[in-house]
C-alpha cells in the first residue's frame, strides 16, 4: 500500500509539477555497502548518491528517507528545506541531510546517537524534474564488550574453587567458550548468564568450578561476530586451595603491620617535635 501511494505521488509530481519536461526514471548510482554496521551511541551516515543533471535545481528536488515497506518517515526534504512534520518521533532531532551536496548527487542521511531499535532497512528516494529512483540500505547495530573482569571465590575452597568472569556493554549476544588446558571445550560445565541493561546492551556473567584441587589452566573466549571482536584470556590457577588462602592472608597481615608501623613513626615524630618546641620556649 505504501509503495502504491509513493508511486502515485511521484506520478502526480511528474504530471502536474513538471508538465513541460519529459519525466523519466534515473538511477541511484551508489548505495554500497547494502548492509552496514553502526556502533551503539555513535553517529552513522546512511549512503545514498545519484547521478546529478547539469540543469537540476533544488527547487524541484524531493528527498525522502523512510523504513522499507512501511509509512515510517525518517526524514523528508523539499521546497529547499527539511520537512519534518511527518517525521517519526523516534528520529526527532537525530537526522540530518547535506543540502549543500544535493546538487552534487549526495542524498546521504546522518543518523545521530544510534540506538538498538534503529536496526532496520532504510529506503532513500530522490525525485526531481528528471525523474525519480530509490535504493535501500540495511543498518545493523553493534557494541563492543568490555575487558573481562575476573574474580576468584576462595570461600568455595572446601569443595571447589569458583571462577567468575564478567563482561558488560556489548551487542548483539556474544558467543562464550571455556577451553581446558588439554584443548577441550568445557563450556557445558560453566554457568553462563546473559542479561540486558541500559539501552538493551548485554552483560555476561560466566561461572566455572575448578574441581582440580592442585590447580589448572583455563582459557576464556568471547566472540562478537558482528564486530569481528574476539577476546581470548588465559587463566592459570596455581597451588592448592589452602596455600592460596595462606598466601592471601599473609599479604593482608603484612599490609596491616606496615600501616601500624607508619602510624607509630608519625606519632613519634610528632612527639619529638612537640617536645623540642617546649624546650625551646623554656630556654627563652
Amino acid at each position: 500500500m505504501a509503495g502504491v501511494r509513493r508511486r502515485h505521488f511521484l506520478s502526480l509530481l511528474c504530471l502536474f509539477a513538471f508538465p513541460l519536461l519529459f519525466c523519466h526514471s534515473f538511477t541511484i548510482a551508489s548505495l554500497a555497502p547494502s548492509t552496514m554496521v553502526a556502533l551503539f551511541g555513535r553517529d552513522v551516515i546512511l549512503p545514498c548518491s545519484f547521478t546529478p543533471h547539469p540543469s537540476m535545481t533544488l527547487l524541484r528536488m524531493v528527498v525522502t528517507w523512510q523504513l522499507l515497506d512501511t509509512d515510517t518517515v525518517v526524514h523528508s526534504y523539499y521546497y529547499q528545506r527539511d520537512q519534518l512534520d511527518r517525521q517519526d518521533p523516534a528520529y526527532l532531532h537525530r537526522t540530518k541531510l547535506f543540502p549543500e551536496e544535493l546538487l552534487e548527487g549526495n542524498a546521504s542521511l546522518q543518523l545521530n546517537i544510534v540506538r538498538l531499535d534503529d536496526e532496520a532497512q532504510y529506503m532513500c528516494t530522490v525525485s526531481n524534474e528528471f525523474g525519480s529512483s530509490s535504493g535501500t540500505v540495511k543498518l545493523l547495530v553493534a557494541a563492543p564488550y568490555s575487558e573481562p573482569l575476573l574474580t576468584f571465590d576462595l570461600q568455595a575452597c572446601s569443595s571447589s574453587r569458583l571462577v567468575h568472569v564478567l563482561v558488560t556493554g556489548g551487542y548483539p549476544k556474544a558467543e562464550v567458550e571455556w577451553i581446558s588446558a588439554g584443548g577441550d571445550n568445557i563450556s557445558e560445565e560453566a554457568n553462563t548468564e546473559f542479561r540486558t541493561g541500559p539501552g538493551g546492551l548485554y552483560s555476561i556473567t560466566s561461572r566455572l568450578h575448578n574441581p582440580q584441587r592442585n590447580g589448572t589452566n583455563y582459557t576464556f573466549v568471547l566472540r562478537n561476530q558482528r564486530l569481528k571482536q574476539e577476546m581470548i584470556r588465559s587463566l592459570a590457577i596455581e597451588g592448592s586451595c589452602p596455600e592460596v588462602r595462606v598466601q592471601l592472608f599473609r599479604v593482608h597481615v603484612c599490609f596491616g603491620i606496615t600501616v601500624v608501623l607508619l602510624i607509630l613513626t608519625v606519632a613519634s615524630l610528632a612527639f619529638l617535635l612537640h617536645r623540642k618546641s617546649r624546650l625551646a620556649r623554656h630556654v627563652l
